[in-house]
């Protein structure tokens, strides 16, 4: 036992422990290691999949810090692709578009919404195309007192998906003009109106003999009794049912056309359409149409085999009376329902087959306001009351201009011999139309209202603000024939001064806006050097700032020279200095611009009173003049500036906070000639 711990024995089992440690230690380096590995490509495979995801979804990602008031673009993979701050990243999409998606930004930053959707276009590319997006914004993560700290927004580009709706919207309207021309008689005049080919059939239905002959004579368009007011430079299609007596214009015109040999009456039902080219020139007028005579004489004898069923009803036989040519020309449908089955018979006219619908599928057509009253009326004709059932419903189908389809049902009790009510029969009339032109009319109506009122306030408000300067000018004027001294005549004369000017400008200004009323400012756009002349006209506008008030102009091009309008633009710069110095009694006023994809981009900053919520809506009022404004503010400065903006193709809009100050953005377009910017190194 004592040789078992000598010092080579302790030897022996330090280094035996020492080796049996190393080998565990790196049995464990090399677990972890591959453990790592295996997570590393597994988070590859997935970055892979979501981007595989994302290409294939047409879907972009970015992040908004509303504490740092930046956004984020992130790549497919993940990473950051690119940081832009508010008024750079809202140059990627149009401006409309880009003010909906920063409210509805902010209102999920403040904590009024908890996720929002929008849609969006971005600005044109350089094949004149835009993209649009579906986008959904919500908060990615909040801090630790749970309010927002990031905001994602997903972009689903859905460009393509529109471009393919609107090709089958294409093909359908294509389609059905297909369709509705297949009709058997079919004729092509030129450009000039002439005819130069018609189908056999049509021949026959006008009795033409010799088709050749016909063609080579040369008959034009408005030949034919029934398109003689046509006018060809200012015609865009017709649909007409024409009653021609030929013998009767043979009797007026003499020959008329000799190829006709057709006599009596003609009924005819035909479509007039004009054909262009893809430069608006005209080709050709082409004519689809067919006789129905036999229709119009088979209308007549029903008439006799309907004769009691007036007796019944007399809105039922008028209907029957008209049935052949008045539901080619309006937008009626025939209508029975049916208690026994509980169902619905819908026909364009008695010889076509009817369309059944059951009660279910007449409410999904039915739009949810109504479908209440729809229930009324088919529980009462399921009772089989005797009584007539008028209703108009709005239902969820949409026409050709995505107008919504109102609907009027007129059903009237058809009775058995024995008197009871064996089904309800009547007529589907479209009334979209003519609820459209009443919502319209109640629309413009309202707007007049809105205008005559805007017009009151307008001379109200110009009466007040003339009477108040002048009435001073006349007040002083008085004093000074009264007893005063050398300096009350000072103080008076300073007085007439000071309001004479303040009349003078307040009647300058509403002589000009009158003029942008009546769009006889004419804007003239030229080449101009605009960073030859920002300096100047914001040191115009700010001439009068408090002296406690620092200013600043930031004009990043030696040269930019640019198609635009300067006196009126001009105008507007210096008014919106002026109103930001009138703002401001300490801090600083800032002005800068950029120019940017055929835009010069106009940012004029302040660090005055700011504006309140209210405030702010009446900024472009006229005569709304702002609380801290100086007396020598007409209430005309902003409206002129807005009106010359918009007359000029541009926006301005106002961001602002009670007690923090304001930024005026201005944006006009405007195409650069010359551009070169200051050598940022230079400078510095």
């Amino acid at each position: 036992m004592i040789t078992l711990f000598d010092p080579v024995h302790i030897l022996a089992y330090a280094v035996a422990v020492m080796l049996i440690g190393t080998f565990f230690v790196l049995f464990y380096i090399g677990l972890t290691y591959y453990r790592e590995q295996d997570a590393t490509r597994e988070g590859l495979m997935k970055n892979a999949q979501l981007a595989s995801v994302m290409r294939s979804c047409k879907i972009r990602v970015w992040l908004m810090r509303p504490h740092a008031n930046r956004y984020i673009l992130l790549s497919e993979r993940g990473t950051v692709e690119a940081e832009f701050a508010p008024i750079d990243f809202s140059n990627l999409y149009k401006h409309t578009d880009f003010d909906e998606m920063r409210r509805l930004v902010t209102e999920i930053s403040e904590g009024r919404l908890k996720t929002a959707t929008c849609r969006i276009r971005s600005k044109p590319m350089a094949d004149g195309q835009r993209h649009m997006y579906d986008e959904h914004i919500c908060v990615l993560e909040y801090d630790a007192k749970g309010r927002p700290m990031t905001i994602i927004g997903l972009q689903h580009d859905i460009s393509d998906k529109l471009e393919s709706e609107q090709k089958v919207n294409n093909l359908l309207m294509l389609y059905h003009t297909i369709f509705d021309s297949s009709i058997i008689n079919t004729m092509f005049y030129d450009s000039n109106g002439r005819l130069s080919d018609i189908n056999e059939k049509a021949c026959e239905t006008f009795g033409i003999k010799d088709r050749r002959a016909a063609i080579e004579r040369g008959i034009y368009l408005t030949d034919v009794p029934a398109y003689k007011g046509i006018d060809l430079q200012k015609f865009y299609g017709h649909h007409m049912v024409s009653i021609t007596d030929i013998g009767k214009e043979r009797e007026k015109n003499g020959s008329l056309i000799p190829e006709i040999t057709l006599s009596g009456k003609l009924y005819y039902d035909t479509i007039v359409n004009p054909i262009y080219d893809e430069q608006g020139k005209l080709v050709g007028v082409y004519t689809a149409g067919r006789s129905i005579n036999e229709m119009v004489e088979s209308y007549h004898r029903q008439q006799e085999g309907t004769r009691q069923l007036k007796e019944m009803t007399q809105q039922m036989q008028e209907y029957i009376d008209n049935i052949n040519i008045a539901l080619r020309v309006s937008e009626v449908r025939l209508m029975n329902y049916l208690p026994d089955t509980h169902e619905v018979e819908i026909s364009n006219d008695l010889n076509t087959k009817k369309l059944r619908l059951t009660q279910i599928r007449c409410f999904t057509l039915v739009s949810p306001e109504h479908r209440h009253q729809l229930a009324t009326m088919i529980r009462q004709m399921d009772r089989r009351v005797d009584t007539r059932i008028d209703m108009t419903v709005r239902s969820t189908l949409r026409d050709h201009q995505g107008r919504d389809v109102w609907l009027t049902f007129s059903l009237i009790p058809m009775k058995c011999a024995d008197g009871s009510v064996s089904h309800y029969f009547g007529m589907c009339r479209n009334e979209t139309e003519m609820v459209s032109t009443a919502a319209l009319l109640k629309e413009e109506s309202r707007k007049a209202q809105e205008t005559e009122l805007l017009k009151d306030a307008f001379l109200q408000n110009m009466s007040y603000e003339i009477r108040t300067p002048l009435s001073a000018v006349l007040g002083f004027a008085e004093l000074l024939n009264s007893d005063h001294s050398a300096d009350e005549e000072t103080v008076f004369i300073d007085q007439i001064k000071k309001n004479a000017n303040l009349l003078l400008q307040l009647v300058n200004d509403i002589l000009f806006i009158s003029r942008l009323d009546a769009h006889m400012v004419e804007i003239k756009t030229g080449p101009t050097d605009f960073a030859m002349l920002f300096d100047g006209w914001c040191h115009q506008g700010w001439t009068h700032h408090n002296a406690e008030v620092s200013t600043s102009i930031e004009n990043p091009y030696d040269h930019l020279i640019v198609d635009i309008d300067d006196t009126n633009l001009g105008i507007v710069i210096n008014r919106l200095c002026a109103n930001a110095a009138a703002m401001t009694t300490e801090g600083a006023i800032r002005a800068k611009y950029e120019y940017r994809n055929n835009q010069i981009i106009i940012n004029i900053q302040d660090t005055g009173n700011g504006f309140n919520e209210s405030e702010s809506k009446r900024l472009f009022e006229r005569f709304a003049k702002d609380r801290s404004s100086k007396d020598n503010d007409t209430g005309l400065a902003l409206p002129i500036a807005k009106e010359l903006v918009e007359q000029m193709g541009g926006t301005i809009d106002f961001q602002s906070e009670p007690g923090k100050g304001s930024i005026a953005w201005v944006t006009i377009p405007a195409t650069a000639i010359l551009a070169e910017r200051k050598d940022i190194s230079t400078t510095a």
